[in-house]
């Protein structure tokens, strides 16, 4: 394969991550050694899974793998927790934990529960083997709470980026600070619940002289909801060489960043039902941007519905009894900001 690839001038575009090892943790560690030694030629990546563990354990067990990995480095192509999100184990506290560790990446198992319901027993307690299970219940078709979860992470540490090396006094505090190609910084804080609000205070080794934006993702606040909205700014904060901040009491994810807010729209409804001989009028809310909302449907699974310029839909004359429709609402002056809904007709 290798040999066919450098034929056909292909090869600069292939990475080849070897050993994909899903085993005993000695049985891991082994495989990379032995990817190592005899695959090095070829090797562009050591990737594993990992499952479970507390932040301790899985940060020994990370500079072991690293150990071993030499400059190749290494990513977990598989990595979850199910658990609703707190302090001591986290999908939350996991990202924390490869940021600090120097991993390259990180995939998450099953990626598409991040969208969309599981209906796997992986989070609906069903058994067996969960490839053949029913297909996803109509109603279910929802982002979860992992898309919040990972909702800052994945958009607010752009490819390519840099983890500064950070040290937290604090016991209770996890920080992490990542720069950017461009040169945008962004700190993560998670913070353990506690009775008393915490003062943040980030001393950096060089002058930023920038604006910060200040997100958060509290899993007691940011629920599914069907918008799939990344958490909007809470405030500005302007940066020297020290970031300054106080954090609430609730177990939370911080996020300061310089890079620019993430621009959505809001919907009142993203999936609903609207009676033949009924109307719905929606509303949208900009978030992190403002301008004029225009709507129009996009899709439509039969005969096109009515839609009025103030996102008022009804059906038409032709329209059917269990026609589903697609509306798209997005800003006049950037089309790219938008926000959709599915209507069904009965």
């Amino acid at each position: 394969v290798d040999k066919e690839l450098q034929a056909q001038d292909l090869k600069k575009y292939v990475e080849y991550w070897l050993a994909e090892e899903s085993g005993l943790d000695a049985i891991e560690l082994e495989w990379i050694e032995y990817m190592m030694e005899h695959c090095s030629e070829f090797n562009t990546l050591n990737t594993f899974h990992r499952y479970a563990r507390n932040y301790e354990d899985r940060l020994k067990y990370f500079a072991e793998v690293l150990k071993r990995a030499g400059n190749v480095g290494a990513a977990a192509t598989e990595f979850a927790v199910y658990t609703e999100p707190c302090w001591q184990q986290s999908n939350i506290e996991y990202v924390m934990s490869m940021l600090h560790s120097g991993l390259r990446g990180g995939l998450y198992w099953c990626l598409q529960a991040v969208k969309m319901t599981d209906p796997t027993w992986l989070y609906l307690g069903k058994g067996g083997d969960f490839w053949f299970n029913p297909p996803y219940e109509e109603e279910k078709w929802m982002e979860t709470r992992q898309f919040y979860e990972f909702s800052l992470f994945t958009r607010y540490i752009p490819r390519h980026s840099k983890v500064l090396e950070t040290y937290s006094p604090d016991k209770d505090v996890r920080i992490e600070t990542i720069v950017s190609p461009n040169g945008d910084y962004t700190v993560f804080v998670e913070s353990k619940a506690s009775k008393f609000p915490k003062s943040v205070e980030v001393k950096f080794s060089d002058k930023i002289g920038k604006t910060f934006y200040k997100h958060v993702y509290n899993p007691n606040i940011n629920k599914p909801d069907g918008n799939m909205t990344v958490p909007a700014v809470e405030k500005e904060i302007a940066v020297g060489d020290t970031l300054r901040d106080t954090i609430g009491t609730d177990y939370q994810l911080v996020c300061y960043t310089t890079i620019p807010s993430y621009k959505q729209i809001k919907l009142n409804q993203t999936k609903l039902t609207v009676p033949m001989d009924g109307s719905f009028k929606f509303e949208a809310t900009t978030v992190d941007c403002e301008g004029e909302i225009v709507w129009e449907i996009v899709a439509s699974d039969g005969v096109p519905c009515m839609l009025s310029n103030d996102g008022t839909i009804s059906a038409a004359e032709l329209t059917r009894s269990g026609d589903v429709h697609c509306i798209k609402a997005s800003l006049k002056d950037a089309p790219e900001v938008c926000s959709m809904a599915l209507v069904k007709f009965s």
